[in-house]
C-alpha cells in the first residue's frame, strides 16, 4: 500500500536532526500540499499536480514562498526515491521560480538614534535598550536571545554561549561580548539580582521582562514578544524604518564583512555555508 505524504514527511524528519521550528515547517508545507491538491498518497503525485499546486500557491503568495515550499517537498520525496518507494521525484521536474534579488534590509544610524530616544519614553525602556544593543553587537537571532541564561554569559572573559537548542541548525558556539554591551549586561545583572535574588543568576533567563514589567504574561520573555514589542514601538512612534532583530542581524553582517574574513563572519552568525 502506498505511503501517505504525512507519514513520508514524518520519516524524513526522523532521519534528520532539525530544530523544532524547522520540523513544524516541513509538516505544515506537506499538509498544505495535501489540503490544496486533495492528494493523500505519494504515488498519486504527478508532474501535473505539482504544476497545478504551483499556480495555486503563486496566486496567493510570493515566488520566494513557492520556492521554499518546493525545496521542502523535493527533500521529502527524495527520501521516497532513495528508499525505493518511488521511482522518481515529481517535484524535481519543476524549476524554482526566479526572483529579483533585493538588497537586504538593514537598520541605519538615523533609525537607531530615533529609537534610542523613543525607548526613553517607554516603560522599562532601559531593558529594551539592552536587548537592542545585544542584537546590534552580536547579530544573534531573537530565539537565541530569548534562550540566553545567565550561566551562558561570562563577562570577565567577554563571551556568551549560544546553545544548540535555541539555534536554527542545532549548533552550539561562543561569540564575543564587546565592552559597550558588557557594561549594559552588567547593569542588567545587578537589577535582576535586586528583584529575583542571587540564585536566579545561575539558570535564570538573562532577558526576562516579566521581572520588571508585570504587564507581560508568563514568567519569561518569548521570541514572539520581542518581535511584537518592536512592531508596537514603530506603530507608536511612526518612524519610516522598521526596527527588528533580523534587520540588526543584516546590519551586523554587513558591517563585519567589511572588516573581517567571510569565514569569521560565517562562524559568528552560525551559518553552515
Amino acid at each position: 500500500m502506498s505511503r501517505t505524504i504525512r507519514s513520508l514527511c514524518e520519516d524524513y524528519l526522523r532521519c534528520r536532526k532539525l530544530a523544532e521550528k524547522t520540523q513544524c515547517g516541513y509538516l505544515q508545507i506537506s499538509g498544505m500540499f495535501e489540503r490544496d491538491t486533495r492528494i493523500r498518497y505519494c504515488d498519486e503525485v504527478t508532474l501535473e499536480s505539482v504544476l497545478a499546486w504551483r499556480e495555486q500557491v503563486l496566486g496567493r503568495a510570493t515566488t520566494t514562498t513557492w520556492n521554499t515550499y518546493l525545496r521542502h517537498m523535493r527533500a521529502i520525496f527524495n527520501l521516497a526515491v532513495r528508499t525505493g518507494q518511488l521511482e522518481s521525484n515529481p517535484f524535481l521536474e519543476v524549476d524554482l521560480v526566479r526572483t529579483a534579488k533585493k538588497r537586504k534590509k538593514v537598520i541605519d544610524d538615523e533609525a537607531i538614534r530615533f529609537y534610542r530616544r523613543a525607548l526613553e519614553q517607554e516603560p522599562c525602556g532601559w531593558f529594551w535598550w539592552c536587548v537592542t544593543l545585544t542584537f546590534y553587537y552580536t547579530g544573534m537571532r531573537r530565539r537565541q536571545l530569548a534562550g540566553l541564561r545567565w550561566k551562558d554569559l561570562d563577562l570577565e572573559a567577554g563571551t556568551v554561549l549560544l546553545r544548540s537548542e535555541t539555534s536554527k541548525n542545532l549548533r552550539q558556539w561562543t561569540i564575543p561580548v564587546l565592552p559597550p554591551l558588557a557594561k549594559e549586561l552588567g547593569s542588567l545583572r545587578k537589577k535582576t539580582r535586586a528583584v529575583a535574588g542571587h540564585g536566579y543568576l545561575v539558570d535564570g533567563q538573562i532577558f526576562n521582562i516579566t521581572l520588571f514589567n508585570h504587564a507581560y504574561r508568563g514568567d519569561h520573555l518569548t521570541a514572539e514578544q520581542i518581535s511584537c514589542f518592536y512592531q508596537r514601538l514603530k506603530n507608536k512612534h511612526g518612524h519610516k524604518h522598521l526596527i527588528s532583530p533580523h534587520r540588526f542581524r543584516h546590519r551586523f553582517a554587513t558591517e563585519l564583512v567589511r572588516r573581517a574574513p567571510v569565514r569569521y563572519v560565517q562562524e559568528l552568525l552560525g551559518h553552515t555555508s
